[in-house]
């Protein structure tokens, strides 16, 4: 399963807290734990195969990777997926405190580089799905020329789970389709309990 995300995030340089609670090592920078394990590894490419064990430093972990993961297996029904059978790709690789999805507005070669180098390459994998979560996507997809194919709104009286204000759309641009879900709130998975309502609404799109 493949997740968009929209950037990495905040760096954590060795004085950055977790959560404003917990002071994280130096993991980010160019001779931090990242750095490191990617020099021993010999390549980015090996070292990013496999997400990074966050409980070496916070405990249960990563919330962010960890909801995912949990949804991908939901998704899928498969108790045992982990993380590795998941991609997540970032669509502004730049590490930032805030990223304003409302007012990321690039120029025509910079929509063409992102789609390119951050998007196409997903076409090599049709037999993943996509899964981009929160408001910002539904924003961000049309300004890279993907086409909403079709939505389902519970304002519009669609059963989408428990969430009262969930909007579930399908984007696609060329053989690229993307599921963009929404809701108030933030940017998380839909909980368990919504997973199987939502897989019979929008599942026979991906096929």
């Amino acid at each position: 399963m493949v997740f968009l995300a929209l950037n990495p995030g905040q760096a954590f340089l060795g004085r950055e807290l977790w959560r404003q609670r917990q002071l994280l090592p130096d993991l980010q920078s160019r001779n931090g734990a990242f750095a490191q394990e990617i020099r021993l590894e010999g390549a980015y490419s090996r070292w990013a195969r496999h997400f990074p064990d966050w409980t070496r430093w916070v405990r249960p972990g990563n919330a962010f990777y960890l909801s995912r993961f949990r949804f991908a297996r939901d998704w899928v029904g498969d108790t045992h997926l982990d993380g590795d059978s998941c991609l997540l790709v970032e669509l502004y690789p730049w590490h930032s405190r805030r990223f304003n999805a409302g007012a990321f507005k690039p120029g025509q070669e910079a929509l063409q580089q992102i789609y390119t180098h951050v998007l196409r390459p997903l076409e090599r994998m049709p037999a993943a799905p996509v899964f981009a979560f929160g408001s910002a996507w539904s924003s961000v997809l049309p300004r890279l020329d993907f086409i909403e194919q079709q939505r389902w709104s519970v304002r519009n009286g669609d059963a989408l789970g428990q969430v009262l204000d969930r909007t579930v759309s399908v984007f696609q641009r060329e053989s690229l389709r993307i599921v963009a879900e929404k809701h108030a709130g933030g940017a998380t998975p839909p909980k368990s309990i919504d997973v199987a309502v939502l897989k019979d609404v929008v599942g026979p799109c991906l096929t």
